[in-house]
């Protein structure tokens, strides 16, 4: 591996980059896809204003927590002019975390901010070079151009956005579409079109990707919602459409109120069953390619109508109420703990937080269309060399809450109970160590497992940074969980799988604007039937490297070896905006990833990336209408941004 890199040596992107991917890698459990990365894009063409944002809209950021939010905020009215890097000192800011206060805000005087004007174009082609079956035996109906393009334009308090994508085997070029038209001068705002909306702590109602279990131990516990915001995804699930304002009023010097509503109507995709003329299942993978896909799109209606209410006081009280009703066009027969359950209903949902000098505790109760239960509380201490954290769960078996989140051990809010407590010991600015325990189970049995599944996930983390230039990490981390295995070709069996990994990085910078970063995980799988047993290992090495003033070149090269997908290591890609994967890497094999970024002219930045996996002893990869002959998988993307601001 060194050899190759040596040879190679015109590589990779900026320490920005590697900033992102090291936040999103953080907040993001590896068996997931990675969080939303609109937050982060936006708000560096968009920085917030640290003299006149809300604690709330900062702690959007990943990484930063909202207790880290008011301090930063209160900092800043004490001393105006104080720079991020005393900041991050005074309150034990990760190195990751200054640098997005660097890339995402400003500080300036409120008169002082130029009137906001501009646009950006972003157009993007995806190939890949080998043929999967799914064209071979004409399963897909369209051509093999993965084509997507995103326009946004602003002036003043008011921004434009439209977005059309087509995946690669999609008959039509905006198989999926999306826009928006907003108007936000600070205290009112105006939605026209697609948005969402997060209030509370996510039960009811969050956006599309949430921080996750991960070595950001501290800020995912408590968060509270932004209210609504535009929608900048190609999910085709996760958002409404229709139109949704917001208005802060000044009930006195130390008291305000949010008041949020929004009207939804749009179809979404599902299984309809025609026998009962009920929907058996939504439809959540955004293809359409081949008939079933497509015969999926669009059968159901949905009618949404939501309000918030948020009562804020300066002394660190916030009071709120959500209620959202959900009409659907057919009744909504599934088992999945995303499907609304019925037809029509109202959700509800009563939250409240509480600051008292370095300490915040935060609750909320949420209630279904069908009375089900669902509550969360959060505590979070915040000392200059020590943050502590403690959060409680209960949901009930059959809550349904299609738009919510918690943060726990399963994807969506539904059938689990747990608690859940994080240390963050920050003794200097060099050293950082970090510790999650969470222990869980459901409330009846699950979907995969027929049976109570119970668990333990244990997580540890060193950070060591001798200089700013230089990082070293180890991570540790043990889950043990109830699945299902099949024994010996007779009935499903309940039992305990465990799985250990081990996580040794370096990340340094060798000389300016050429940055070395090298990882290499081990890990173990084991149940108690013997059924999955396994191990893994696996090494990459990337170079990241400002060539020229416009010139930006990177690449990645990866070994792996495990013994099933069970002991599968992820490892997470970001290598242009707008776009970032987690590759699940199992089997024998090695992956390469090679990235330019150009920038011919002020207003103008092009990227190219290939990515090429190879595995061993194997002749084909994939799986159903994905599968290619063969033992490579390669694909290219190119993506061009105008811009004027």
């Amino acid at each position: 591996m060194i050899i190759i890199f040596l040879t190679i040596r015109s590589v990779f992107y900026a320490q920005e980059e590697i900033t992102i991917e090291n936040l999103i890698e953080n907040i993001g459990e590896e068996t997931y896809s990675a969080p939303d990365l609109d937050i982060i894009e936006y708000y560096r063409d968009n920085p917030m204003n640290l003299r006149s944002v809300s604690a709330d809209e900062l702690a959007l950021l990943p990484g930063i927590s909202l207790m880290n939010a008011q301090i930063i905020l209160k900092l800043v009215k004490d001393d105006p002019k104080i720079k991020n890097h005393k900041i991050a000192d005074l309150i034990g800011l990760s190195p990751e975390g200054e640098i997005l206060l660097d890339i995402c805000t400003v500080n300036r005087e409120v008169k002082e901010v130029k009137t906001r004007q501009g646009f950006n174009s972003r157009s993007r082609l995806r190939n890949r070079f080998e043929d999967v079956r799914g064209f071979s035996n004409e399963r897909y109906i369209g051509s093999k151009d993965d084509i997507y393009n995103r326009l946004i334009a602003y002036y003043s308090d008011f921004e434009i956005c439209g977005i059309t994508n087509k995946h690669s085997g999609e008959p039509n070029l905006n198989e999926f579409s999306s826009g928006y038209i907003k108007y936000d001068n600070g205290n009112s705002r105006l939605i026209v079109g697609d948005y969402f909306a997060d209030f509370g702590m996510g039960s009811l109602l969050w956006r599309q990707f949430a921080g996750r279990k991960g070595s950001e131990v501290i800020s995912p516990v408590i968060n509270l919602g932004n209210g609504i915001s535009p929608y900048r995804s190609t999910l085709d699930f996760a958002h409404f459409r229709g139109v949704s304002a917001q208005t802060i009023q000044n009930l006195s010097s130390s008291l305000s109120l949010r008041f949020s509503g929004f009207y939804s109507d749009r179809d979404k995709s599902a299984t309809l069953d025609d026998l009962t003329n009920e929907i058996s299942s939504m439809y959540l993978s955004g293809y359409y390619r081949t008939e079933n896909e497509i015969n999926k799109k669009n059968v159901v209606n949905e009618e949404a109508i939501g309000a918030n209410a948020e009562i804020k006081s300066s002394s660190g009280f916030t009071l709120g109420f959500t209620g959202l009703r959900l009409n659907y066009s057919h009744i909504i027969n599934s088992k999945s703990s995303i499907a609304f359950s019925g037809k029509e209903g109202n959700l509800l949902s009563g939250y409240s937080t509480f600051q008292f000098d370095k300490n915040l505790l935060a609750t909320e109760l949420s209630f279904d269309a069908n009375s089900n239960r669902m509550l969360r509380a959060g505590y979070v201490r915040s000392d200059i060399n020590l943050d502590f954290a403690i959060s409680a769960r209960y949901i009930d078996q059959n809550f349904r809450s299609p738009y919510g989140y918690h943060f726990g051990e399963f994807s969506f809010p539904a059938n689990e109970q747990g608690l859940y407590a994080g240390i963050f010991i920050k003794p200097n600015r060099n050293l950082r160590i970090s510790f999650f325990g969470d222990i869980f189970s459901s409330i009846g049995r699950t979907y995969t497992v027929p049976g109570i599944v119970r668990g333990l996930d244990l997580f540890s983390e060193i950070n060591y940074s001798p200089e700013r230039k230089s990082n070293y990490t180890i991570r540790i981390r043990r889950d043990s969980k109830s699945e299902a295995f099949t024994v010996d070709n007779s009935n499903r069996q309940i039992g305990m799988g465990i799985k250990n990994s081990v996580r040794i990085e370096h990340t340094r910078e060798i000389v300016k604007e050429l940055t070395l970063r090298i990882r290499a995980e081990y890990t173990d799988y084991k149940d108690e039937f013997s059924v999955r047993d396994g191990d893994g290992i696996m090494a990459f090495m990337d170079l990241k490297w400002n060539a020229l003033k416009n010139l930006k070149l990177g690449g990645r090269y990866t070994v792996f070896s495990t013994d099933n997908f069970s002991s599968a290591i992820y490892q997470y890609e970001y290598t242009m905006p707008g776009t970032m994967r987690t590759t699940a890497l199992f089997g024998s094999g090695s992956r390469i990833i090679l990235i330019a970024e150009y920038m011919p002219a002020n207003f103008m930045k092009i990227y190219a990336n290939i990515f090429s996996t190879f595995k061993n002893d194997t002749d084909f990869l994939g799986t159903g209408n994905e599968i290619i002959d063969g033992n490579i998988d390669s694909r290219a993307i190119i993506q061009v941004e105008f811009f004027l601001k």
